[in-house]
């Protein structure tokens, strides 16, 4: 359920309760998690790490480039209040403040002390649970027992693991920091005459401790000794602190340590002791983290941004007094460290920040919002401009999930790009930032690019099309006034996504017995449509859920339609994938597409029922139509975490490296004990026939034909789990062949074998495929007008034994339809009516004596005056099968697989 800001804040009042109530509370909950073992579920793959790409980001397991952004609030680890009983934070609506916002990111904010002051008396006044625990003897300056720093206290380290495990839940890393530099000295002199010192209720202060330890030994009435290197029993307390910490979180993903916050000038050695010993603790660990090291403010004693990136650590959050730009117009971030600009170092009561964050992003950082430090407990109402400032952040996650990140690099280079603020990977994506009104320019390499309007400050994708790009500066105008985000992305680079080895998932399906088409708006008065969308519902199981894509099975509609789009529920639209390779742009030429994957962003996604809506723009072109295309099937793929049970196994023949002749056999081997198999299927990655509609020769080949799987290699429902490959007119391969098998268990649940890799042929015979050229636009005939396009075949035909012909045809209506090569029909194509059925696989056996080396033309042609013959992108291809023992082993030259 969606929720508004405020209905968030008002929840995060929370309840009162007694401080002796709230620690039993504690324990018994983490003694519970002790006992029970409660599951991590977490939905990374892996921990984060700094990308061995592009080292402004990190990655996990995926490889993926992986942009950090959130709020963060003071009390989202323990709790505080003005009086004796702390006010308990409502630490599930704070997460559901940052679901709501698509957050990913946040700090997980500690206390040293008892309590704490600074420019208002007695901030909080008491703070729990904290780390060490209270035995006594005697009595500390706040009136409770005096601390034993020798014994750490468990319902503190409880809380810690629970709360990391439920961010884990809603894909959100966590900023676990060790130390708080304001829990150890008054700051300022301002603070200091005011409100006197939090380092009185300092654990390490001598009045608090049995153990005899004294912080502040120049009698300064400050701690900051206990952030140096300067008192061995301090560290040693803090050293087993520190490990209890890495103990406690170290199996979790979504960690990153942070070493203190804003400690003074002077505790540079000491953090880098913590950034080394973190480290090396760490080894001795099943998991390695990230390591962050924060500005160090102080009003006596300030750090210089330097020692930061001088240090080892990962991830660095400079401050703004070195580098005021920070504040309205951040540098290009040079990759050097990964870095956070966090309003608590730069400017923190300036909130309305909503053009800071994507000049943050687009020059390579990462913004976060330090968010009211009591989230507005006692009015109830929201900060003056958080609100869009959160959205914002949001906005460019969604961003960064859309783009290539790894291969971007920020610019702020005028001459490539007019306004200062791109992220840019030239001739394939550019992301551009206008933070004024008006229009500006961008250096682009020649192509077709989709391109997206958004607009900042609305939140709103407001127009999305295509446009063919010339190489150089191109002025593009917002279609709206004030700051805008102009999105381009290649249309060849839409890249396939799909299953991979490992992954555990569940498809969900929606099949219709004809297309339901979704239209946009038209221009032309003889044709109507009822409804500009199309929608369906879908129940799907979002529990321990990981990612999700969509595989559309959909006709590309009316010539150059536009902005064919998918929605879930209320996210954002959804681009489908346009066929790679076509000279123009690809929506003048006909396809009927089963490939490539989409990725959805989890959070658009409910569990339980799901709306799902098409959309498209406008006809790129005059035409006397309109905008309109065809919806067959959803399948929808929804990734879980590895721990679910699933059924395992992998293929135990053909094994890697060999070589296999024609219609070998895969065989499959279910892991025994694993879950019950319902049907295994094989694919393999190769060159052939495009069945996919993608305009992509090589890949894991298979569609969906009615969500059922078909052009794979085979499948099998019972045991022994062997397949048969029909190799008769797979072409010869250039490179090795690949294997994997789907297993599928009776729940539903599938996951991918290891890949058999290295696999090559040996036969003796050659297949030699030969692709289309000169395709028109809209290969599309009726009226009894043929359409051409051409096969030119490279080789002597002397030795050929036979030939076969591949095509993808969509129609005709009322009238047959006729193929034929060098003006000789070879196939009819019967008349059908509107619906799948009009998309046929014509394959047919050609005569040899009608192919001839050189250019061989291929014609399309019907008579009939209502829908046309139409050729789907990319086109029919020529078979050709040799005697290779003759000696006529010469390969074709291969274009470049897509």
């Amino acid at each position: 359920m969606q929720r508004s800001n405020n209905r968030t804040l008002k929840s995060m009042n929370g309840s009162r309760f007694s401080l002796r109530f709230f620690l039993l509370h504690v324990m018994f909950v983490g003694l519970a998690m002790f006992f029970c073992k409660v599951a991590t579920a977490e939905t990374s793959l892996g921990p984060l790490k700094v990308h061995p790409k592009n080292s402004r980001y990190l990655t996990d397991d995926s490889g993926r480039a992986i942009y950090l952004t959130g709020s963060h609030t003071w009390l989202n680890l323990q709790d505080g209040g003005t009086k004796d009983s702390p006010r308990i934070f409502d630490y599930g609506a704070f997460l559901d403040l940052l679901e709501d916002n698509h957050h990913n990111f946040f700090r997980l904010w500690n206390w040293e002390g008892s309590a704490w002051t600074w420019d208002k008396p007695e901030r909080f006044k008491t703070i729990s649970p904290l780390p060490y625990k209270r035995t006594g003897p005697g009595m500390a300056r706040d009136g409770l027992p005096k601390f034993d720093v020798h014994q750490l206290n468990q319902a503190y380290f409880y809380r810690l693991r629970e709360r990391v495990i439920l961010a884990g839940k809603r894909n959100i890393y966590v900023g676990v920091k060790l130390f708080e530099g304001f829990s150890i000295a008054s700051k300022s002199k301002h603070a200091r005459k005011k409100n006197g010192t939090p380092w009185v209720n300092h654990p390490f202060h001598r009045d608090n401790n049995i153990n005899g330890i004294d912080g502040d030994p120049n009698n300064d009435g400050e701690g900051y000794e206990s952030h140096t290197l300067a008192i061995d029993a301090i560290r040693e307390a803090q050293d087993r602190y520190a490990r209890k910490i890495i103990d406690t979180v170290n199996d979790l993903d979504n960690v990153i340590y942070e070493v203190s916050n804003e400690s003074h000038g002077g505790s540079t050695k000491w953090q880098y002791h913590w950034i080394q010993r973190i480290r090396d603790y760490e080894k001795t660990k099943p998991k390695q983290h990230p390591i962050w090291m924060s500005f160090q403010w102080d009003g006596f004693d300030i750090g210089k941004n330097a020692s930061l990136f001088d240090s080892k650590a990962d991830i660095v959050a400079p401050g703004w007094q070195e580098e005021p730009a920070y504040v309205k117009s951040p540098p290009v971030a040079d990759g050097s460290k990964v870095v956070i600009l966090d309003t608590d170092h730069i400017n923190p009561r300036d909130r309305k920040r909503i053009s800071w964050v994507w000049k943050t992003f687009t020059r390579g950082m990462h913004p976060m919002l330090m968010d009211d430090p009591f989230l507005d407990v006692k009015s109830n109402k929201d900060m003056i401009g958080a609100a869009g400032t959160r959205r914002a952040m949001g906005d460019t996650l969604r961003y960064a999930e859309k783009l290539d990140l790894a291969s971007t690099e920020p610019t702020d280079n005028l001459e490539h790009c007019s306004t200062g603020y791109c992220l840019q990977n030239p001739g394939h994506e550019y992301l551009v930032f206008q933070p004024k009104a008006g229009p500006f320019k961008v250096a682009l390499k020649s192509g077709a690019y989709r391109y997206e309007w958004f607009h900042p400050r609305n939140h709103k994708v407001v127009e999305q099309s295509t446009i063919r790009a010339e190489s150089g500066l191109q002025e593009f105008i917002p279609p709206f006034d004030g700051a805008a985000v102009l999105y381009l992305k290649n249309t060849n680079d839409f890249a396939t996504v799909g299953p991979r080895p490992g992954d555990v998932f569940r498809e969900y399906h929606w099949s219709s017995k004809g297309p339901k088409f979704v239209s946009g708006d038209s221009k032309n008065p003889r044709y109507t449509h009822k409804g500009k969308t199309f929608g369906v519902s879908m129940d799907i199981d979002l529990e321990d859920a990981t990612k999700a894509e969509v595989v559309v099975e959909h006709w590309s509609g009316h010539f150059a339609t536009s902005g064919k789009a998918i929605q879930f529920n209320k996210g954002a639209w959804l681009e489908l994938p346009m066929p790679k390779g076509s000279p123009g742009l690809p929506e003048r030429y006909v396809a009927i597409i089963n490939q490539p994957a989409i990725d959805v962003p989890l959070a658009t996604l409910r569990d339980g029922v799901n709306k799902i809506t098409f959309r498209c723009g406008p006809q790129l072109t005059r035409y006397s139509a309109y905008a309109a295309f065809g919806v067959y099937g959803i399948t929808l793929r929804i990734y879980y975490d590895s721990s679910r049970p699933h059924p395992k196994g992998r293929i135990i023949s053909p094994k890697a490296k060999s070589s296999i002749g024609d219609n070998p056999k895969i065989t499959v081997q279910p892991v025994v004990g694993s879950a019950p198999i319902a049907r295994v299927d094989v694919m393999a990655e190769y060159k052939d026939f495009n069945w996919e509609g993608d305009g992509v020769f090589r890949q894991w080949h298979y569609e969906y034909r009615f969500t059922k799987l078909d052009h794979h290699v085979g499948t099998t429902t019972s045991s022994p789990y062997e397949v048969t490959w029909n190799t008769q007119w797979v072409p010869d391969q250039d490179r090795p062949i690949r294997l994997m098998a789907r297993i599928t268990d009776t729940d539903g649940l599938t996951t991918i074998t290891p890949i058999v890799d290295g696999l090559r042929f040996s036969r003796d015979r050659s297949v030699r495929m030969y692709k289309s050229s000169k395709m028109p636009e809209g290969f599309r005939a009726r009226l009894g007008k043929k359409e051409f396009c051409q096969i030119e075949v490279k080789d002597d035909l002397g030795n050929a034994r036979a030939a076969r012909m591949i095509a993808s045809t969509h129609g005709p209506h009322e009238e047959p339809g006729i193929i034929g090569l060098n003006d000789h029909p070879l196939a009819t194509i019967a008349p059908t009516s509107a619906g799948r059925g009009v998309e046929v696989y014509a394959e047919f056996d050609v005569p040899l004596k009608l192919i001839h080396t050189g250019e061989n033309t291929f014609y399309a042609m019907s008579e009939t005056k209502a829908h046309p013959l139409a050729i789907m992108w990319p086109g029919p291809v020529l078979l050709i099968e040799f005697d290779q023992k003759s000696g006529t082993e010469k390969r074709p030259t291969e274009s470049k697989d897509e």
